[in-house]
């Protein structure tokens, strides 16, 4: 076991010995006898040989209860001011683009632990009408979406991704992808779980954490989430842009994404946010599964690193496509 300062949370003991459990099971190793039959018939003794034990991570289990969905309090301004619509015939791109405010300059549902800034972070500056944007979203999606439905989803997209238009459009078609296939957490059309519409989806049992929140804050929605970027005219208008311009070039298979950041998950050095600041033995955070970040770094997820987030085909998705479930 690790070294552990005496406390009253039982997790971090229970976490520690799980992964150092995890950690063994790899490691073992030994023969079975067994009794095998040739092409003939004839039956004779042979010897199998094994190594190690995985354990893959597990989708959460859905609770007994489901908390009531928050409707959110943004609402689209679908429409280019008569100003903005000048601004952008006389090409003026940086009033939009990524020069957004510092306070939203990380992924908001991180705002006291900014998330990693990679060198994959993207310089474009597109934007859109809210309008344009819908009529793309449909398209990806379709089908049709509602206000109420289309609203949610900018506030989710602003709420879970970095300010980075690249970024935005994947969070954006991961939202959608979901939806398009009726996910949930414990296979596609679980009837656990609600999935017939976009709100549906954004409450999922701790699949987005600025909506059904984490222990430490009562697991509540994010304020980011519940207003929208709707302070935030230029941001705004560049989840837009990422939509019309990034969005329709993701693969539908795109579903699963997390922060890249290791610092969210594990403790870390004062003001780190990478592999290399982690502290040894590793210490958990409570509410967070440092498993889903490892396991998407590698086979067979390998993720995309995109601006702060990393982004891959979920299992969920994989197993239904491999059994025929959806195409």
């Amino acid at each position: 076991m690790s070294r552990i300062a005496p406390n009253n949370k039982c997790e971090i003991l229970i976490n520690d010995f799980i992964n150092l459990a995890k950690a063994h099971l790899a490691t073992l190793q030994g023969q079975a006898v067994t009794t095998s039959t040739t092409i003939s018939g004839t039956t004779i003794p042979s010897i199998a040989l094994w190594k190690g034990y995985t354990c893959e991570p597990q989708e959460p289990d859905a609770p007994s209860e489901f908390p009531e969905p928050i409707p959110v309090q943004f609402s689209s301004d679908l429409e280019l001011t008569i100003v903005e619509l000048e601004l952008l015939k006389a090409g003026v791109p940086q009033v939009y683009g990524i020069s957004y405010p510092d306070v939203v300059n990380s992924a908001p549902i991180y705002a006291q632990n900014p998330t990693t800034k990679t060198p994959q972070r993207s310089s474009t500056s597109f934007v859109a009408s809210g309008a344009d944007a819908r009529v793309a979203a449909e398209k990806y999606l379709g089908r049709a979406l509602s206000d109420e439905e289309f609203n949610t989803f900018i506030s989710l997209i602003f709420a879970e991704s970095g300010r980075d238009q690249k970024e935005e459009g994947y969070v954006a078609a991961t939202i959608l992808n979901r939806l398009r296939f009726k996910f949930t957490p414990a296979g596609i059309a679980n009837n656990r779980y609600k999935y017939d519409t976009l709100m549906d989806i954004a409450w999922q049992w701790r699949q987005y954490e600025a909506v059904t929140g984490n222990i430490t804050n009562g697991n509540k929605p994010s304020r980011w989430f519940l207003e929208g970027p709707s302070k935030y005219r230029k941001v705004e208008l560049g989840i837009y842009g990422a939509i019309v311009n990034v969005m329709p070039t993701v693969s539908i298979y795109i579903t699963d994404f997390t922060s890249n950041n290791d610092c969210l998950y594990v403790k870390c050095k004062p003001g780190g946010n990478s592999l290399a600041d982690v502290i040894y033995p590793i210490q958990r955070i409570i509410g967070r599964d440092y498993d889903v970040l490892t396991s998407r770094r590698k086979p067979p997820y390998n993720g995309e690193v995109i601006g702060s987030t990393i982004f891959s085909i979920s299992s969920v998705i994989t197993n239904a496509r491999n059994r025929g479930i959806i195409q």
